[in-house]
C-alpha cells in the first residue's frame, strides 16, 4: 500500500483483508459468510411493514437496517432485544465510539466476531464504519498496525527514497500519475543525490 492515498490505502487494505479471509488464510476466517458479506457490502433496506417501535430515539432507516439484517440466520432475534433491552441499545447507540463498545446482552459475544459486528455497527452507525473497517485491518491482518500507519510520516522525495532502496534492474519502480503530481523534481533530486545525473 505504499504510495497510495490515505482514502484509497483504508479501501486497499479493506479488500485485502476480507480476500485473505474469505480464503481462510486469517485467524477470523471462521467469521466469514458469503451472506454476512453481501449485506456488509449493500444491505437491503426496505420499507418495514408497521411502525419503528424505537422511533423516540432511533431513526427509520436504521429500524430498516435491522430488520433487514434479521433476515441473516444469526441475527433474527435482534430486533426483539433491540426492544426488550431498549435504554441499552440506546446508550450503546449514543456513544461517541460505539464500535469500540460491547454491544447489550448476549450480543456482546459479537467482539469475538467483529466482521459480524461490523453488520450492526453499519445498520446502526453507519457513520462510524470507516473506523470500525480501519480497527478491524488492524486487529486481523498479520501487522495490520504496519500497513494501516505505513508512509503516513513521509513526504513525497522520502518515499521515493525508501521506494529506491527496494528496487534493482529486476524490480522496477512503478508510478501512477495524477493531476496535481510532479514527480520529476523528486526523480531529479534523487539521481543527484545517488550520482545518476
Amino acid at each position: 500500500s505504499r504510495g497510495l492515498f490515505e482514502r484509497h490505502k483504508e479501501l486497499f487494505l479493506a479488500q485485502l483483508t476480507f480476500n485473505l479471509m474469505q480464503r481462510g488464510q486469517l485467524a477470523c476466517s471462521g467469521d466469514w459468510s458469503d451472506e454476512a458479506f453481501d449485506f456488509l457490502l449493500q444491505p437491503p433496506f426496505e420499507r418495514m411493514s408497521g411502525e419503528n417501535p424505537l422511533s423516540e430515539w432511533l431513526p427509520d432507516s436504521a429500524w430498516n437496517a435491522i430488520t433487514a439484517l434479521a433476515r441473516l440466520s444469526d441475527f433474527e432475534n435482534l430486533p426483539n432485544d433491540m426492544i426488550e433491552a431498549s435504554p441499552r441499545f440506546r446508550d450503546w447507540y449514543n456513544n461517541s465510539a460505539p464500535e469500540q463498545e460491547k454491544l447489550p446482552l448476549d450480543w456482546a459475544q459479537l467482539d469475538k466476531a467483529f466482521f459480524m459486528k461490523l453488520l450492526v455497527i453499519k445498520c446502526l452507525r453507519p457513520d462510524r464504519m470507516q473506523v470500525a473497517i480501519d480497527n478491524f485491518v488492524r486487529q486481523n491482518l498479520p501487522d495490520g498496525d504496519k500497513f494501516a500507519d505505513c508512509d503516513s510520516t513521509l513526504n513525497s522525495f522520502d518515499l521515493l527514497l525508501e521506494v529506491f532502496g527496494d528496487s534493482s534492474p529486476t524490480v522496477p519502480l512503478y508510478f501512477i500519475l495524477s493531476p496535481g503530481t510532479d514527480v520529476m523534481s523528486d526523480l531529479d533530486r534523487l539521481a543527484a543525490g545517488v550520482g545518476l545525473e
